[in-house]
């Protein structure tokens, strides 16, 4: 109804799963990574978890636009099934023809086993995807278990991937789940969207449908959040009945008033009364909390001083996929023993911690020593006597000037031109903060109040600032102007190792290796390897795992354009940075 109103191609704001509209937030780029990594891997189950609302089937329509040709997928969508009615349903998925009226569960298990079979021989994958896997019985979740036994010498025959609420993990520390739960390679819980991300989340479907940015003002952006508590599919809802709130008021723009109309309306008022309720028993724990923190300090300093050490319980990785030693999950403490953890926990401190580089990037994220109030801030725009096409050589230009290159506009591909200089292009799609852990210069796509987009060069970063390159001019904008109009795609450049041309990865043979070996030494503090072979073996892949984890990288030992950015920033290369330490100047 309001579609024609605002100039909209489409419903902005539809909960229907479509991957078109994902945005990609650090949470979901990291659940999707959970799901193609486990899928890549070929063993066992990938678990992704999370609150109703929160995008997990929508991550999972958009896995399946990136699955491999040669992969077939079977995917249930009611779980509510007895065992028989499953198995017969994955049959109707793989296209699995049944001969015959008396079918039992052997049947159809014999039936599965001779398909995968001759899916592997024609080099095929079978993956099986289970939704609201928290309404599967115990019966069930066994029979899915067995069938991961169906497998060769060298990897098994079906990966499963199942996607559930939060009551999921619950089931799955049954004692009689136990051997499902250790199956588990991969597994990620899907949290709601963070307060600053919700801005960004609002632009992009406007986006997605030619809308303009600012029909949700950031005075609104705020109350969003408290209304929906950052959950996707109760964001869309709230939007959408706002913006008929918009159309029937002839408002151009969304008002905090008729946000909080159309919450009422969403919620109604027992939806209200119930959150006032929360707060009061949130106010009341609160309190208890503080309470207790004080009691607690109190004790810790009147004891004698013993010896302590922290379990970490979950890892938050660019693109993280499972964890894996040496990290101990604080679950699984009591059947450890706890000189053994001990001794793990130490390893990760030994590998995990922060350079100098890191810590000076940790500051500028938490702002400190940083006064806003002595910059020139300028409004992020481009300047009005230069087109838009002009945008995209100029940037490039300031990008290559970083790294003191002349760039040479219309010299062909921008990608081609770097590597003639041993450099390479990296295009990601992230959050800002992933952008600045990997501390490089970036090309960023932006676009302005009218939905045109332009380019500019991200230079430096100051915490709440940022030192843009917008057409030919340096200027000084608020990481906040940024947001309201960047999606998070980004380019970068690279500087790649002499004789490299793809990732290496364990087992490799490589003049690389030798290089590697060095990067890692240095960053050690040990004396390089005599190799008397360019074998990437398991010694350095697990040095390289452990490297990757301490940098919050996937920790899957193959040597990549990022875990490369974070091998020449640890050894402290001069490479141009959007953070410089205090001694590099």
């Amino acid at each position: 109804m309001y579609e024609e109103n605002f100039d909209f191609t489409a419903s902005p704001f539809s909960i229907a799963p479509d991957p078109h509209y994902l945005f990609m937030s650090e949470r979901h780029k990291e659940a999707l990574a959970h799901l193609l990594y486990g899928i890549r891997r070929e063993s066992g189950f990938v678990l992704l978890t999370g609150e109703v609302g929160t995008g997990k089937t929508t991550i999972c329509r958009c896995l399946l636009e990136q699955v491999p040709d040669d992969t077939d997928i079977a995917f249930i969508y009611n779980p509510k099934l007895t065992v028989e009615e499953l198995l017969a349903t994955i049959c109707e998925e793989f296209g699995i023809n049944i001969q015959g009226k008396l079918n039992s569960i052997k049947v159809f298990v014999d039936h599965i086993n001779s398909f995968l079979l001759r899916s592997h021989a024609k080099g095929r994958k079978a993956v099986l995807i289970i939704d609201e896997a928290q309404n599967l019985s115990v019966d069930v979740l066994e029979q899915i278990r067995l069938l991961t036994n169906l497998e060769t010498n060298e990897r098994k025959l079906l990966q499963i991937i199942m996607l559930g609420q939060p009551e999921l993990k619950e089931m799955l520390q049954r004692s009689e789940l136990r051997q499902l739960a250790q199956r588990i390679t991969a597994r990620y819980h899907l949290e709601p969207l963070a307060e600053r991300e919700v801005g960004a989340y609002v632009a992009h479907r406007l986006t997605m449908v030619g809308g303009r940015s600012k029909i949700f003002p950031a005075s609104t952006i705020k109350l969003l959040y408290q209304l929906s508590k950052g959950i996707p599919r109760l964001i869309n809802i709230i939007c959408d009945r706002a913006l008929l709130g918009a159309y029937v008021q002839d408002q151009d723009q969304v008002t905090t008033s008729i946000l909080k109309k159309a919450a009422r309306e969403v919620f109604g008022d027992d939806g209200q009364q119930q959150n006032r309720k929360m707060s009061y028993w949130s106010i009341a724990a609160l309190f208890l909390f503080f309470s207790g923190s004080i009691l607690a300090a109190v004790y810790y300093y009147q004891k004698p001083q013993k010896e302590a050490f922290f379990v970490q319980e979950s890892v938050t990785q660019a693109d993280a996929v499972e964890k894996v030693e040496p990290i101990t999950p604080i679950d699984h403490l009591n059947t450890i023993d706890p000189a053994e953890a001990r001794k793990k926990v130490v390893m990760v401190e030994q590998v995990a911690q922060p350079t100098a580089d890191e810590v000076e990037i940790q500051k500028e994220m938490d702002g400190t020593d940083i006064n806003i109030e002595t910059q020139e801030i300028s409004q992020l725009k481009w300047p009005g006597d230069k087109v838009f096409e002009e945008s995209n050589d100029m940037a490039y230009t300031a990008l290559f000037a970083s790294w003191a290159v002349p760039y040479i506009p219309g010299s062909g591909s921008v990608c081609a031109f770097a590597e003639s200089y041993s450099l390479r292009c990296l295009d990601l799609q992230g959050s800002f903060d992933s952008l600045v852990a990997l501390n490089r210069p970036a090309v960023l796509t932006l676009y302005d109040e009218n939905g045109e987009c332009f380019f500019a060069t991200l230079t430096a970063f100051h915490g709440q600032t940022a030192t843009l390159v917008i057409g030919s001019e340096s200027k000084i904008v608020t990481i906040e102007d940024i947001g309201s109009r960047w999606f998070g795609e980004y380019t970068l450049l690279w500087a790649k190792p002499a004789k490299y041309t793809s990732a290496i990865k364990p087992g490799n043979i490589t003049e690389n290796v030798d290089w590697l070996d060095k990067k890692l030494a240095l960053i050690q503090g040990r004396p390089p390897g005599s190799r008397d072979s360019m074998i990437f073996d398991d010694a350095l892949a697990s040095q390289v795992k452990q490297f990757q984890f301490s940098r919050n990288l996937v920790p899957d030992g193959i040597v990549g354009p990022q875990t490369i950015i974070h091998l020449n920033s640890a050894c402290g290369n001069d490479v141009p940075k959007l953070i410089v330490m205090q001694e590099d100047n």
